[in-house]
Parts: C-alpha cells; sequence; structure tokens
C-alpha cells in the first residue's frame, strides 16, 4: 500500500480507524522498514495532528519511525506510546459506546475467530452475539454488554498468529488453507478455492481455526431410484479427531443421507494433519 492509498484511506474511514484496523490484522500488517511502515509515516510526518502521529504509534509499535513519532508526539503535548496501554479504570476515548470503540472490539473480536459481519462502529446484532460467545468462552456473564472490564481484556487479547479455513457448499465443492498468518487471509483463499470450483456460482460458506485447531469436512451422497441426495457438514475443533466425529455426528443426523457419509477433507491450521 501506498502513501496515496494508504492516505486515501485515512481519509475515508479517518486516521483512529485504520490504526484500529491495522492492529487487528485486518487490512494490513505494519513491519518495520515495510511499505506500509515507510508509507504510513511519510503520510503523517509533517502532521500537527497528535491522533494522527498516535496512529501511527499504535498501528507500527515497532516501526523505523517510532523514536520520531514519540519526539513528535511530545512536542504536540503528547507522550507516546506504542502501543498505548490503558490502566484497569482508564476510559477509552469517546466512551465504550464510541464508534471507534465499538470498531476496535468489531476487529478483536473477528481475529479472536468470533463471528463478526460489520466493522464500522455500529453494534449490530452480530456484535452482540459475538462479545456474548467471547463472554461465555472467558467465563464472565453473558450479557452482550460491553463493560469497562470487558474492553480493557480485549485490549490485552493475544490475537493468533496462524490460521487455517475450510470453504464449502452442500454440493460437495470445497477450499482449505492452513498455516495463513490472518484469519482474513484464510478466509478468502479457501473461499476463492470454493467459487472456483462450484458449479453456478453456488455460494460457499467459511469456517476457520486457529493455532491447532483442526476442521473437517463430511459429505454424503445417496442416490435412489428416484432421486439423488447430497450434504457438507463441517466443524472445527480443538483436535482432528473431535472434528471429524463432530462433521459426522451432523452428517448422520440427515434423513437422506441413507447412512453414506464419509469424510471428504481434514485439516489443522498449523499443518499438522500433514504429519
Amino acid at each position: 500500500m501506498n502513501a496515496r492509498s494508504l492516505t486515501h484511506l485515512a481519509r475515508t474511514v479517518g486516521w483512529g480507524a485504520v490504526a484500529m484496523i491495522a492492529s487487528a490484522g485486518v487490512a494490513f500488517a505494519c513491519e518495520k522498514g515495510s511499505q506500509t511502515d515507510i508509507a504510513f509515516w511519510n503520510s503523517i510526518k509533517d502532521s500537527k495532528s497528535r491522533a494522527e502521529i498516535q496512529a501511527y504509534l499504535d498501528t507500527c509499535p515497532s516501526g523505523t519511525f517510532v523514536a520520531l513519532a514519540r519526539i513528535r508526539l511530545r512536542g504536540l503535548g503528547g507522550g507516546g506510546s506504542a502501543p498505548p496501554r490503558r490502566t484497569t479504570n482508564a476510559q477509552p476515548q469517546g466512551g465504550l459506546n464510541d464508534p471507534t470503540t465499538i470498531s476496535r472490539v468489531q476487529n478483536i473480536l473477528f481475529n479472536l475467530n468470533y463471528s463478526v459481519k460489520r466493522f464500522d462502529g455500529q453494534f449490530d446484532k452480530s456484535t452482540r452475539d459475538a462479545l456474548r460467545d467471547w463472554q461465555r468462552t472467558t467465563k464472565q456473564p453473558a450479557t452482550g454488554r460491553l463493560s469497562q472490564a470487558n474492553f480493557n481484556r480485549l485490549q490485552r487479547a493475544r490475537i493468533p498468529k496462524v490460521w487455517g479455513a475450510l470453504a464449502y457448499n452442500a454440493k460437495g465443492a470445497s477450499g482449505v488453507v492452513w498455516k495463513e498468518g490472518d484469519r482474513r487471509t484464510a478466509m478468502n483463499k479457501a473461499l476463492s478455492a470454493c467459487k472456483r470450483r462450484s458449479k453456478k456460482n453456488r455460494r460457499c460458506n467459511v469456517l476457520t481455526a486457529a493455532n491447532d485447531a483442526c476442521g473437517a469436512l463430511a459429505f454424503y451422497f445417496n442416490k435412489t431410484s428416484s432421486n439423488t441426495y447430497f450434504g457438507s457438514y463441517a466443524a472445527i475443533r480443538p483436535t482432528l479427531g473431535q472434528a471429524i466425529t463432530s462433521s459426522l455426528q451432523s452428517c448422520a443426523k440427515s434423513p437422506r443421507s441413507g447412512n453414506k457419509c464419509g469424510i471428504r477433507i481434514t485439516f489443522c491450521a498449523n499443518g499438522s494433519h500433514k504429519n
């Protein structure tokens, strides 16, 4: 991403949103010396906005120009951080209902492998459901409401660095990838492969696995004298054995499967299924 396109993105969604999207690993990664690192800094190095300088620090915490950014920020009346660490009682800028705060929560939940459908700061049903699922997973009251403690804990969450994805449709078209660096890339690659193999542009579903989690796709094709039936059932579980068992059980529940369920695909996010 060059400086012009990065600046255009920032003008469209705001520098704060750019920082949050990048730090959550959705739009792009900012490695030291990368084009993103250099383009981002060149886009804001002469800015007199504390928010823009802080956006660089938040997005590129190990970037080439971190030291300069901190100096610039101090000159503008801010201390600078990379990334900022909030104390337990710290309030996010704009409050918990601020779209910027909600957008960050949406991106973090997405990159923790929860189902989030939008990232625009609007607290919709998918965001509420994803937050509620995360609360259950982390053994908190599943209120679906964002508290200060929730926000602080999400800020500290460790985003997985290894991802796999399985895309499939009912007729058996599929695509699978593993050992990808972020969830979005894994999803897009799997969906692209599935769509290429799908006739009549049939819609593909996609499931993602992180770290050492695994997935399996069960499929049946049952042809009788008068009809042909088929179906696909996928599952993601902590182990490959559990994923296989779960997908086969789901398949077997179909009254049309005729006990002809079999495993078509297995994978683990870290590639351990190849061992």
